[in-house]
């Protein structure tokens, strides 16, 4: 859910977000590269040993997994932040326009490629802050196709079963909000 500061949404830095991603991606990118490994060891290993491989190839994946559902929650998290602002935004441009009367017009480029703007227009909401809700049902469907992995795995209903379960009602709650926010708007 997005952070807020007084009942304002606030965003993630666009520096935290990079090096959070990043690290993500460090991670996932090492598990995957020991997964190629590990798997090609299990089609070299004996019978003896290949239980043994295997279950380290279940681990692995469980990992790869991990940390996408992760990677993808936190994701969620800066366009919930993003969608948040983008719907305050335009809360506070109807409450203003209401008030004043004032129609939001875009600006639009004349023949010379120069933008022809009057005093009642409008700014557009900057990138940073925009999202959709299209985009955050989007990343919920990746969240639970991570979690469908994870599911699949031995031992994962044994020993993580509730915190899997937990997950993913989290996220088909999240889409089916988002969902129903792209109805609405």
């Amino acid at each position: 859910t997005a952070s807020t500061n007084g009942g304002k949404a606030t965003l993630i830095p666009l520096g935290t977000q990079t090096r959070v991603l990043d690290t993500f991606d460090r991670i996932i990118g090492r598990f995957n590269d020991a997964l190629i490994a590990t798997r090609q060891e299990l089609r070299d290993a004996k019978d003896a040993r290949k239980r043994d491989v295997q279950l380290l190839v279940h681990y692995l994946q469980f990992q790869v997994s991990f940390h996408t559902y992760h990677r993808t929650m936190f994701m969620v998290n800066v366009f919930e932040r993003r969608f948040k602002l983008t719907a305050q935004e335009l809360a506070k441009r109807d409450d203003s326009s209401s008030n004043t009367n004032q129609v939001l017009v875009l600006s639009k480029k004349n023949k010379s490629g120069s933008s022809s703007t009057s005093s009642k227009n409008k700014e557009l909401i900057p990138a940073s802050l925009y999202a959709s809700p299209a985009e955050l049902v989007r990343l919920f469907e990746l969240a639970l196709q991570a979690l469908g992995e994870l599911e699949l795995l031995p031992g994962v209903e044994d020993h993580h079963g509730e915190d899997v379960e937990k997950w993913s009602n989290e996220a088909r709650a999240g889409k089916l909000v988002y969902l129903g926010e792209g109805w609405r708007i």
